[in-house]
């Protein structure tokens, strides 16, 4: 086998592992130890291709993100706007952070990394350029950077009320807060609503499986 090709089956494998881990004992409860045993590898060749847990985390946010807009493209077409694709988005997020313990504690802790922050951030800029810049000719890179830290910050709320809680009111809850955000940006009302309705009619019509868990319709 090519050395790139072992290099990058090695990273993937590491990527794995962790995920399962995550997935399985959560974020904090995962120690290096534990994804090298089970990866079958020495600590020193993890370190060599990611820097620590949290890096290893990073990459896994990054997949996933790609994970939920896949799966939402499926369910919503080709046609679909943006403004609806960033409402549903967040209502799928909302539902399987409402359903699991473990995704609800494994959002926190990336909404806590300020790296995992800083490169969601980043790829955030430039799509809240094109989705918004219609209802917001005259914004900045500061006026979006203003509005993804106030999301962030509801979001987080949102996780830690859902841990200390338990199940949280997501019908009323996730529509207030996709509201809101919309709101930030100036998107009209009436395009907001017509998108909370659509994605809530989605979440609860559709079977949904999204980080190996399905959302069956109603749940």
């Amino acid at each position: 086998m090519k050395r790139a090709e072992k290099s990058r089956d090695i990273k993937n494998n590491i990527l794995n592992v962790s995920r399962n881990l995550f997935i399985t004992k959560g974020y904090k409860a995962t120690t290096i130890r534990q994804i090298t045993d089970k990866a079958g590898i020495t600590i020193g060749s993890l370190y060599h291709f990611y820097r620590d847990k949290e890096d290893i985390f990073l990459h896994i946010v990054n997949d996933n993100l790609r994970e939920i807009m896949h799966a939402s493209d499926n369910l919503l077409g080709a046609d679909a706007d943006d403004i609806l694709k960033y409402a549903f988005r967040f209502a799928l997020e909302m539902k399987v952070i409402d359903l699991s313990d473990i995704v609800a504690e494994l959002y926190l802790e990336a909404h806590l990394s300020w790296r995992i922050m800083s490169s969601m951030m980043s790829l955030f800029l430039p799509i809240a350029r094109t989705m918004f810049h219609p209802y917001n000719e005259h914004f900045t890179d500061q006026d979006y950077y203003l509005r993804f830290i106030a999301i962030r910050g509801a979001r987080m709320h949102f996780m830690i009320e859902r841990l200390h809680q338990g199940k949280l009111d997501y019908n009323v809850k996730c529509p207030f807060m996709i509201e809101t955000a919309l709101s930030l940006f100036n998107v009209p009302k009436a395009i907001i609503h017509e998108s909370i309705r659509r994605s809530m009619h989605l979440i609860n019509e559709k079977r949904i499986e999204l980080y190996g868990y399905v959302i069956p319709p109603g749940k």
